[in-house]
């Protein structure tokens, strides 16, 4: 039931995102250009601005104010965009429609490490339910969007198509408000089933541990009482009303031990041997900080992350297909750029689960470090699958329709590997609740950090195909 719990907001984290760049005609149509590449840089860069904001303010506010927040912003950022299409100035239409979509990753980021948080308190194998979660999203949208594509062809008549591509817009965010609607719904009953998962402000944890105390405190009393003879019925009603709600708590409390004590039996082995215990002999080693026992899941998601935006989707979409350009003169067609987009979208899927597999979680943490290197070499692949640029003369290093979508499967594949190992198994090397949820954030950091520079990076990238 957690799992499934979990997955269903792991849906919604990101819908936002899949939901604009699922919509390439009708990007392309009415602002043209690299639109979607701009899209996502501006996403990124709110990513990264909502993770420093939320660094400070963690503790400030729970889980359901952050909640509300992400579906108030999204909500209504989705529901003003189709107007905005209407602004006769391209640069003041392109510069108001960036403004929702740089709140969306605002909101979106500051969200998302709250989420998994909250499957730390439970089982760290909550946090790849979120990650599939999130791809099942991006499966959806994508095949959705397939389909739409097939059954609405570009027609020669602009207004009937205009008319299409607006239609088709607004019932995209339609679907997705809600579903975010579903998803902040579906946060307050897990919260209700689940009380142990909450996330609350620092006030109100306080004032909680309190009662929790005096829960606890005047049980001890309660039991005290029993060898004690009373007339008076009032004690014993309000000792048995106790009784019940620390037991309630009780039976959690040990829910929760007895999985924490499963997930760290099954990973004590794992463990690097520096990150391991404090002590040496009488010596007692200052403990390590959070950030110093997590940082290279935190870097190696970064890193890779940083290559998936400068990479996917400015270099994988200008690859030219050589069936189709031996056969048409062609370089690509609307197709099969959707065919390139739905393997992406599909391999990021599998890397999701791959991760979340039991024998996976036992595989050494220098793999994820390997892989990080292989998304390197990759990375230069992509480069020779395009350069030189193809001109009908010139032809690049690499022409091969094989290679590109091989590497294209062991590309998508190993991102959505890396970032959900990083963050289901940082909370292998943690010992408390508060250094879970403090090591969230700081690998929610990492993460948008990656994309921020990819994203930036792209920018500059974007002037080698001016010429296309």
């Amino acid at each position: 039931l957690k799992f499934l719990i979990f997955i269903s907001l792991g849906f919604g984290t990101y819908i936002v995102f899949f939901c604009l760049m699922a919509q390439t005609n009708y990007w392309t149509f009415f602002y043209g250009g690299q639109i979607l590449t701009i899209i996502s840089t501006v996403y990124s860069v709110a990513e990264m601005v909502g993770s420093f904001l939320i660094m400070p303010i963690e503790k400030k506010f729970s889980a359901r104010f952050f909640g509300t927040g992400f579906l108030l912003i999204s909500a209504v950022s989705l529901i003003v965009i189709i107007p905005m299409k209407y602004i006769q100035n391209m640069t003041a239409k392109l510069i108001v429609t960036m403004v929702p979509v740089f709140l969306c990753g605002i909101a979106s980021s500051m969200n998302y490490p709250v989420l998994i948080a909250m499957s730390s308190k439970l089982d760290s194998s909550l946090a790849s339910a979120l990650q599939i979660g999130s791809g099942v999203c991006a499966i959806t949208f994508q095949l959705l969007e397939d389909f739409i594509s097939l059954l609405v062809p570009e027609v020669e008549d602009k207004k009937i198509y205009e008319r299409n591509l607006i239609l088709n817009a607004a019932i995209y965010y339609t679907i997705a408000v809600l579903v975010l609607i579903s998803c902040f719904l579906l946060l307050l009953q897990t919260e209700k089933l689940f009380p142990l998962c909450k996330i609350l402000s620092a006030k109100n944890q306080q004032i909680l541990d309190e009662e929790t105390m005096k829960l606890l405190g005047e049980d001890v009393k309660c039991e005290d009482s029993t060898f004690q003879k009373s007339k008076d019925p009032k004690p014993q009603t309000q000792i048995s009303v106790t009784k019940n709600q620390t037991e309630l708590l009780n039976k959690e409390i040990i829910k929760v031990c007895k999985t924490n004590e499963e997930v760290n039996s099954i990973n004590q082995e794992n463990k690097p041997e520096l990150l391991s215990g404090e002590l040496n002999g009488d010596v007692t080693k200052p403990k390590k900080t959070v950030l110093e026992r997590i940082w290279f899941f935190g870097l190696s998601t970064a890193i890779s992350q940083l290559l998936y935006g400068m990479f996917f989707p400015l270099f994988v979409i200008q690859v030219p297909h050589w069936h189709l350009v031996e056969s048409e003169g062609k370089r690509t067609n609307d197709l099969l750029n959707l065919v390139v987009l739905t393997v992406n979208i599909f391999c990021d899927f599998f890397g999701r689960v791959l991760a979340s597999f039991s024998f996976v979680r036992k595989i050494k943490i220098s793999v994820t470090i390997s892989i990080c290197y292989l998304r390197i070499g990759l990375a230069v692949l992509f480069v020779l699958f395009n350069f030189p640029q193809y001109d009908g003369s010139t032809r690049p290093v690499i022409c091969s329709d094989f290679l590109f979508y091989s590497m294209l499967i062991l590309f998508s594949t190993s991102m959505a590997y890396i970032q959900t190992c990083g963050f289901m198994r940082y909370q292998e090397l943690l010992d408390t609740e508060a250094e879970k949820t403090r090591g969230s954030y700081i690998m929610n950091l990492f993460m948008q950090t990656g994309l921020f520079v990819g994203a930036i990076s792209t920018i500059g990238l974007m002037r080698l195909f001016k010429s296309e």
